[in-house]
């Protein structure tokens, strides 16, 4: 940009400086600058038309070919994943009726994923549980649902504290991207620790342990 500038400056103050009345058409000489391959990527004064989201027809999805990438995806990452019709309903949902949340939502990403996978690097999970957010809070620190739950990560207040949250009236660390993101990694550890299965301590976030080992000794 710097570079754009002084060039653009000089060629403002070689037309002031060597006017037309300053030299003839003939002993006019301009200054031959060598070509720069970095301005060819540069699209600032490019006018860029971004496409308009459109609604998906029913019939471009293929549940064929969403049960074959789910299926690729399971070789690669310790959380089972699988398709279902409920699953299905779902995709063919924020594909053809939530478009533009879609849209906001990779927005956003591109700010919170890196904190999200920073954390969970350093703790040796699953990248893929950087996922939970969008579920939880649709990626806003200030979401709070009907229950109380508050934050990113929505936490609830007595877990909040018990993970080393502060709540006060001028301060709700539920909404620091950052101690939230470490509490709700220090929460999955430890309830991995327990059922040794991250699809039930993805179910113990949303219910609480206490519920999941209720429902295994139902379920035998």
């Amino acid at each position: 940009m710097l570079f754009k500038i002084n060039y653009i400056s000089y060629i403002i103050l070689f037309h002031i400086v060597f006017g037309a009345s300053a030299l003839s058409q003939d002993e006019r000489v301009f200054p031959v600058f060598s070509s720069d391959p970095f301005l060819l990527y540069d699209t600032m004064f490019i006018d860029v038309k971004l496409p308009d989201i459109k609604v998906q027809a029913k019939e471009n999805f293929d549940e064929n070919l969403v049960r074959l990438r789910l299926d690729s995806l399971n070789k690669l990452t310790p959380i089972n994943l699988t398709y279902n019709k409920t699953i299905g309903q779902y995709i063919r949902f924020y594909l053809q009726q939530r478009p533009e949340q879609v849209s906001k939502l990779l927005a956003l990403s591109e700010y919170y994923f890196p904190v999200f996978e920073d954390y969970l690097d350093k703790n040796s999970m699953p990248l893929e549980l950087k996922y939970l957010p969008i579920i939880e809070s649709a990626l806003n620190p200030n979401a709070k649902s009907p229950a109380g739950a508050v934050g990113l990560w929505q936490f609830m207040y007595y877990t909040a504290k018990e993970y080393g949250l502060r709540i006060n009236s001028y301060l709700d660390e539920r909404k620091d991207i950052y101690k939230s993101t470490d509490a709700a990694c220090r929460y999955l550890i430890k309830s991995y620790k327990v059922f040794n299965d991250w699809n039930l301590s993805l179910a113990s976030y949303n219910c609480g342990r206490g519920n999941v080992t209720k429902a295994l000794r139902r379920s035998g």
